[in-house]
């Protein structure tokens, strides 16, 4: 369906349907309408263009992808081909002989070409055992001719085709060219614009039609010469557009034509190339085996490879010991570390708690002996009170014995009196005496009265003054019970910032033995790194030995082959063969023995890389374990911030109270406050001013 539609899109490019656009205005100055109008015409232009380079590129692309498809069809019937002749001549190739020469030509593949070379490796060997021995009829100097010829025909074919591929994409071009100007005459606004300018563009497309008259184009057999004439007009026929493409597509035919005659030379070249090889590697003369320069050069190499294989074993064994000393040491110097680091810690601490022993000693006795002396101070102001009142009381006593002797006296004088005025007999006195006694004795007994409520109420208030005074001392001793208690307090979140700075001291030394620590873990990795780089060195120096032993075994193998080639032709050279044999065997032997060292080398070395990366391992969790403690140590820390440092700045020290409730801020932040007279306490809002605040030392 899509090949239809395709075509379908071939046919009807020409004729698809213009979509209406807005109308332009017939006479006068354009109008922002008609600017629109001409913007629309221009983009649709550019939209055709991009279509017909589309449509262009999807055939290039249509025809390389069956030209892919063909060569992989290609690739696979002759892959099974080879594969069936490879097997057909198995059966022949043990009875055959190989001279040791490879008829095939050595090909550089690619890394994606993997299995082409597996292909081309058996059929080498396959096609160099069974004809390696077939005589050569061939001619060099024919064949030699006849690859110059085809060379230089090849050269010729080759400077064809690019001066075809270039007058394509010149034809290209100006077909494109062609079509967007003759759009651009089709166009209303350019026709209403510019009426002057059409003279001047179909001069100048008259000009560009007499440089593009002649285009020649060269094929397998004939050269044609074609010329197309092309006049611009204010509309172009579809049908000399359908000839362009049909001439188009003529080029692209004569060019894939081209290619194809191309290859064929290149491969017919290549097989010349083959025949040449062959026919060099036929000439070369038989020489002995045991007096050729290639024989002694491999027992040379030979020589040299063993001797060179004992100082990298004696390089490696040395290695090894260094190595191992190394871990020793390293493993040493650590168990010292850790010895000592914990023998300083366990003494720290047991210092650490005698002290703390001692201060909680120091403390608690220091606090009952304030407690103590407080309490004599308080029962020391209430005895002397106590005093002062006995002594108001007795005073009290001496006045009221006082009284009670003055009324003694008054009882005498008036019984004086009264004897005396009975002597005297007078009435009228008499009368008067009793009346002023009466009045007086009335007058004694209220003052006495008075006196006994003045000293009943006296009494209740030195007994309320009493019982404030003792409720006061108790108030004073629970403040200063409070005092102690809080100083206390303060005396133990002093002692906790020094336990916090020795904690702080503890931890910079850890952190800096963990720096040390980490260099040493540092310098012992670049060490193991630089170990592993010499153990791989030596991997790889003992893998070029093995692929020297490899090519020497070859070497061996092709000589041992000359060697029965010889032997069939020369019955004499049969010791000579033995000998060669026997020595093929030493080397054998020897190599296995290599083989055998280079494996338990291998294995030292895979058992010294699982100790390194367990070594690392064991460091990682190390490091791991010293960051979890001290991030328990930091969140300690945290916490004691917090109770230290002062919430609104968190900058200060909690130097200063507020005494209405109790909370404790730096006395910046309390002085800022009462400054901007927010006068409330930021924790609970209760108010408080100058006087209720308190310096505090914490």
């Amino acid at each position: 369906m899509s090949e239809k539609r395709d075509l379908d899109t071939e046919k009807d490019s020409n004729s698809i349907k213009r979509i209406k656009l807005d109308e332009l205005s017939e006479k006068g100055p354009l109008t922002q309408e008609d600017v629109v109008y001409f913007q629309k015409e221009a983009i649709f232009r550019q939209l055709k263009l991009s279509r017909s380079k589309n449509h262009q590129l999807n055939k290039q692309l249509k025809f390389s992808n069956n030209e892919i498809d063909k060569i992989n069809r290609k690739f696979s019937y002759l892959k099974n081909l080879i594969n069936q002749f490879i097997e057909y001549l198995k059966p022949y190739q043990d009875e055959l002989t190989n001279n040791g020469n490879n008829l095939l030509i050595d090909l550089e593949f690619n890394q994606d070409n993997d299995e082409l070379k597996l292909i081309f490796d058996k059929l080498s060997n396959s096609i160099s055992r069974n004809f390696g021995n077939l005589p050569k009829e061939l001619d060099s100097v024919e064949i030699s001719k006849k690859f110059h010829q085809l060379q230089t025909t090849y050269d010729s074919l080759k400077l064809e085709n690019s001066q075809i591929l270039a007058k394509f994409k010149q034809l290209n071009q100006d077909y494109l060219n062609i079509i967007n100007e003759s759009q651009r005459f089709q166009s209303k606004t350019l026709e209403r614009i510019k009426p002057k300018v059409e003279h001047q563009i179909k001069e100048e497309e008259s000009q560009i039609a007499e440089q593009n008259k002649d285009i020649k184009i060269v094929g397998n057999h004939d050269d044609e010469k074609l010329k197309i004439n092309i006049k611009s007009d204010n509309e172009i026929d579809n049908s000399k557009l359908i000839e362009l493409n049909h001439k188009i597509d003529e080029y692209e035919s004569t060019i894939e034509t081209q290619k194809k005659l191309l290859n064929d030379q290149i491969l017919s070249n290549q097989r010349l190339n083959e025949q040449i090889n062959l026919l060099n590697i036929s000439k070369r003369e038989e020489i002995d085996v045991k007096n050729s320069e290639i024989y002694l050069n491999l027992i040379k190499d030979y020589d040299l490879l063993n001797s060179n294989y004992l100082e990298i074993n004696k390089n490696y064994e040395l290695l090894v010991e260094k190595f191992n000393k190394f871990e020793l040491d390293i493993s040493s110097n650590n168990e010292l570390i850790s010895k000592k680091f914990q023998d300083e810690k366990s003494k720290i601490v047991q210092h650490f708690e005698k002290l703390e022993l001692d201060l909680i000693r120091i403390r608690t006795i220091r606090d009952d002996l304030l407690s103590k002396i407080n309490i004599i101070e308080n029962s020391k102001d209430s005895q002397e009170i106590i005093k002062e009142l006995n002594k108001t009381i007795e005073i009290q006593k001496s006045t009221i014995e006082l009284f009670q002797f003055g009324n003694e006296k008054l009882d005498e004088i008036l019984t004086k009196d009264n004897h005396e005025i009975t002597n005297n007999d007078n009435d009228d006195e008499l009368i008067k005496l009793q009346k002023s006694n009466s009045t007086l004795i009335n007058e004694l007994k209220e003052f006495e009265k008075l006196f006994k409520n003045l000293q009943s109420i006296n009494f209740k208030k030195f007994q309320h003054l009493i019982e404030n005074e003792s409720i006061i001392n108790k108030y004073r001793v629970e403040k200063k019970k409070a005092d102690e208690k809080y100083f206390a307090v303060m005396r133990t979140k002093d002692s906790m910032i020094n336990e916090i700075k020795s904690l702080k001291d503890l931890n910079k030394k850890f952190e800096n033995k963990l720096i040390q620590l980490e260099d040493f873990k540092k310098f012992q990795n670049l060490e193991i790194t630089n170990q592993i780089n010499k153990n791989l060195s030596f991997e790889k120096l003992i893998n070029n030995q093995k692929n020297l032993l490899t090519n020497s075994n070859l070497k061996v193998e092709k000589l041992t082959n000359s060697l029965n080639s010889e032997i069939k032709k020369n019955l004499n050279s049969s010791t000579q063969l033995n000998e060669l044999i026997q020595f093929k065997n030493k080397s054998i032997n020897e190599i296995n023995e290599y083989e055998l060292k280079i494996s338990k080398l291998q294995s030292q070395i895979k058992s010294q890389s699982i100790q390194l990366e367990q070594r690392s391992l064991s460091s990682k969790s190390l490091s791991s374990s010293n960051k979890i403690s001290n991030n328990d140590n930091n969140a300690e820390l945290d916490s004691f911030r917090s109770l230290i440092y002062c919430s609104l700045c968190s900058k200060n020290w909690k130097d200063t109270t507020i005494k209405t409730c109790g909370h404790v801020f730096c006395n910046e932040c309390v002085q800022e406050r009462l400054n901007a007279r927010m006068r409330k306490c930021p924790t609970c809002n209760k108010p408080f001013s100058s006087n209720d605040i308190l310096n505090i030392h914490l």
